[in-house]
C-alpha cells in the first residue's frame, strides 16, 4: 500500500517546527488518513514479521548474522551465507547490505556534524548539511 501524500506532507509539516514526534502522535494522524486495515491481512503481516525477527536473530558463534533474505520470481527466500553455493544469492545480499551501509553511514555522518554544533566546535549552516549529502 502506497503512503497517502497526505500524511508525508503533514509529517514533514510537524517535523520541521519540531524535533521529535512520538509513535503514538504519528499513529493518530495515520488513521485520519488510512482506512481500518483488513483483520487477516494483519494477522499474515504479524507471522511476517515474526518470521524476519527469527531469521534476523539466526547467528554463527561469533554472533555474525547468517541468514538474509533475497527477493525471487516466486517471492522471498531466506539465504544461510555460511552454505550457500549460489554465487547470485551472495551477491544480492552484498548490495542489499552495501545500500544499507551506505545510507546508515550518510545518517552518522549528518549526526557527527549536528553533535559538532551543539557542542559549539562548528557553525550552523546549511552548508553543513548540503556537504554531506553530496559525499
Amino acid at each position: 500500500m502506497a503512503m497517502d501524500k497526505r500524511i508525508k506532507g503533514k509529517i514533514n509539516s510537524i517535523m520541521e517546527d519540531k524535533p521529535n514526534i512520538t509513535v503514538d502522535e504519528l499513529i493518530e494522524i495515520v488513521k485520519k488518513y488510512i482506512a481500518k486495515p483488513d483483520t487477516n491481512k494483519l494477522i499474515q503481516q504479524e507471522y511476517r514479521r515474526i518470521t524476519q525477527r527469527l531469521m534476523a536473530s539466526y547467528r554463527d558463534e561469533q554472533g555474525v548474522r547468517e541468514c538474509f533474505s533475497v527477493k525471487t520470481d516466486t517471492g522471498s527466500l531466506y539465504v544461510n551465507i555460511s552454505s550457500t553455493k549460489d554465487k547470485g544469492d551472495l551477491q544480492k545480499i552484498r548490495q542489499q547490505l552495501s545500500k544499507k551501509y551506505r545510507g546508515l553511514n550518510k545518517s552518522l555522518k549528518k549526526i557527527d556534524i549536528r553533535e559538532q554544533i551543539l557542542n559549539g566546535q562548528i557553525e550552523m549552516n546549511e552548508n553543513n548539511w548540503r556537504e554531506e549529502e553530496v559525499n
